[in-house]
């Protein structure tokens, strides 16, 4: 807090920075050994969302401070939220990275922020890699408050998460989400960053949990790559009024309690997804070099809606192999991903969430490099608010080498008959047809001179032929058997902007690894493993889809039968 004839000390009015609490350095700082500077990234000056005792920009609040680690001595600093009303503190550490302009090399340092605006700085003397234009905001109108006019808006890198919310945005992974998301907080769309609190409710995107959060950035220095996780979860409150000689004059809630969030009940977010991602940002550039959703909601998956993404906590690693690790999702996953690409090259279910920054080592014993995670409850997303905790530690088995669960998978395989293989068997008597809410008849789609990729998309993954929506649906129907009942509820549906909850058949179990994309490459027939489907009016499983089944197909093409080409067996 700056004291009288010390530099921000006018930014406070009156007695405003008198027994002030909240700009402090909750989150990490960073030290620079080569040039003597730490670097500290500063939160909000409570009460974080009423202001009326503190009017003004408040710095430090809210800043960037550069400081000379000998005396503490201020070299400069950035408010990146003035007056800060949405408890959008700097949570995340500054990351110090080397950026290429121009045949130079320039220090420098990246703060990432719960608004989802990534802001970079000469680390040397502060002046912004990247312009930033002070744009006005609106303003308040609660009795006593006075919003700052403007606020900072990096040009570049692009927002990393969702600053505005409009009804045409309103999700509809569910008919039930999409009710009670339009039902429940419609009226106060639309929405965006920076808009104050009112005395009735309003929603705040990004919100309280971020964009960025404390999980922070790492950077690649050989791509000039900063890899960001972000959470598209909005935060929706009020002001109510205290009664006379109350701390504060108004306090902030909702009738779902403090800091209630922008989902259903279901705790699917309300807008469209996706719900959370992983970026790359050049840092040379100030571009996104990709962007890809960062999780999944299973009860969705099972219902074949493609990855969402979902809200996260924790950190992500690079490694100079050119692999980035990370938890943190609320999906109880791990995952990896190819740095350049953003490919997700290889994932894993934890026994609770990994709401943690991962970390890598080299074994002095073993000379293999591990890949760490600590796994347990709470980040205060979710509703996981208790489950077992652990250390997660994986490593790559040098050529030749297996683990245990690779021996006890063998042993497994042993009991399944030796010989050539065959064909997966079909399932006698075959299995009941689930009722679908949609009659549909494969056989009369194949008579029409359709195939099963016209209907059938293959995912970005390559893993999943996906289940069609009923926009696929109706690119054809809108002008084919339209006055059939079936394609008036299709014809319904769009314009409601549902889907057709259809029910899998083929469900696989959630520790298998299977690609679609792999099968077809290889030119396997649909039939091999789903039967003569073409013959059916109504859908049912035919062929055994079991381990012994796909081991023996796998043996008649002389076709790999290791473990790992299935399960993730920690080699």
């Amino acid at each position: 807090m700056p004291k009288p004839g010390e530099v921000g000390h006018n930014t406070w009015e009156k007695d405003g920075w008198k027994d002030r609490s909240g700009t402090n350095a909750w989150g990490p700082i960073s030290v620079d050994v080569n040039h003597g500077m730490v670097f500290l990234p500063l939160g909000s000056p409570s009460y974080d969302f009423y202001g009326a005792d503190r009017k003004g920009e408040d710095l430090f609040a809210n800043s960037v401070l550069a400081l000379k680690t000998e005396t503490g001595k201020l070299v400069w600093y950035y408010q990146i939220i003035h007056h800060d009303l949405w408890d959008y503190d700097l949570p995340a550490q500054p990351v110090l990275m080397t950026v290429h302009r121009a045949n130079r090399e320039i220090p420098a340092v990246a703060e990432v922020t719960k608004t989802g605006f990534v802001f970079v700085f000469d680390r040397l003397n502060g002046v912004p890699l990247f312009p930033i234009e002070e744009r006005p905001v609106p303003q308040s109108q609660v009795p006593g408050e006075a919003t700052w006019p403007t606020q900072p808006f990096p040009l570049k890198p692009p927002p990393l998460a969702r600053t505005s919310v409009a009804r045409a945005d309103i999700t509809n992974v569910t008919p039930e989400s999409r009710k009670y998301c339009l039902q429940t907080f419609g009226s106060i769309l639309p929405a965006r960053i920076f808009d104050p609190w009112s005395l009735t409710l309003k929603l705040e995107m990004p919100g309280t949990l971020g964009g960025a959060n404390w999980s922070g950035a790492s950077f690649d220095p050989f791509s000039g790559y900063l890899f960001v996780n972000t959470s598209d979860l909005g935060v929706v409150g009020e002001m109510k009024r205290q009664p006379a000689g109350s701390p504060e004059a108004y306090l902030w809630g909702s009738k779902w309690g403090t800091f209630a969030r922008f989902w259903d009940s279901q705790h699917y977010p309300c807008q469209q997804p996706p719900w959370g991602t992983l970026n790359a940002v050049n840092l040379n550039t100030g571009e996104i070099a990709w962007k890809v959703p960062l999780g999944v909601v299973d009860a969705l998956k099972a219902k074949g809606i493609p990855k969402t993404g979902i809200y996260n906590l924790g950190g992500s690693i690079v490694t100079a192999g050119g692999l980035v690790f990370i938890g943190a999702t609320a999906d109880h996953r791990f995952r990896a991903f190819d740095a350049q690409t953003g490919k997700e090259l290889w994932v894993t279910k934890l026994e609770f969430n990994g709401h943690a920054t991962p970390m890598t080592y080299l074994g002095k014993r073993t000379n293999r490099q591990f890949v760490v995670i600590a796994v347990g409850a709470g980040g205060n997303i979710g509703d996981d608010a208790s489950g077992p905790t652990a250390l997660a530690a994986y490593a790559l088995f040098p050529k030749g080498q297996s683990s245990p669960a690779q021996a006890r998978l063998q042993a497994e395989l042993a009991k399944i008959p030796s010989g050539t293989g065959s064909e997966p068997p079909e399932i006698k008597p075959p299995l009941l047809a689930p009722t679908q809410p949609i009659p549909f008849s494969h056989r009369g789609h194949v008579a029409a001179g359709m195939s099963c990729d016209n209907c059938h998309q293959l995912s970005s993954d390559g893993k999943q032929m996906q289940i069609p929506s009923v926009t696929g649906c109706m690119a054809c129907h809108q002008s084919v058997m339209e006055a059939r009942p079936a394609i008036q509820k299709m014809t319904q549906l769009e314009k409601e902007g549902q889907q057709i909850s259809w029910v899998r058949v083929y469900q696989l179990p959630e520790f298998v690894f299977f690609s679609h994309q792999k099968h077809i490459d290889a030119k396997l027939a649909c039939e091999v493993c789903h039967g003569m489907v073409r013959n059916q009016d109504v859908l049912r499983q035919e062929k055994e889809i079991s381990m012994v089944a796909c081991i023996n197909c796998h043996k008649l093409r002389k076709v790999s039968t290791s473990c790992g080409l299935c399960h993730n067996i920690g080699y």
